[in-house]
């Protein structure tokens, strides 16, 4: 895609496989949801405990690739009496 040489940088946000927004699909379709996404140039999704089985999902691309690690960590919810390292792990 043009935009992407460009700088346009553009996550998936998977708060919708959770069902939220209607019907959930199933898992395979879930996963060739974010395969497309992938192939589209997307890097960047942003998934949460509340959304569904969308962290299992990616955890499971995360294995196929051979890779543990994620670049991007972001919390978007934290309190003072919640410990940074259970938070991470």
């Amino acid at each position: 895609m043009e935009s992407f040489d460009k700088g346009l940088k553009l996550g998936y946000g998977c708060y919708g496989l959770s069902g939220a927004y209607g019907k959930e699909l199933i898992k395979k379709e879930k996963i060739n949801l974010l395969n497309n996404a992938y192939d589209m140039g997307i890097r960047y999704f942003d998934t949460a405990s509340t959304y569904g089985d969308s962290e299992e999902i990616l955890g499971g691309a995360l294995r196929r690739l051979n890779t543990d690690y994620i670049d991007i960590f972001h919390i978007h919810y934290g309190s003072k009496e919640s410990n940074i390292e259970e938070t991470i792990e």
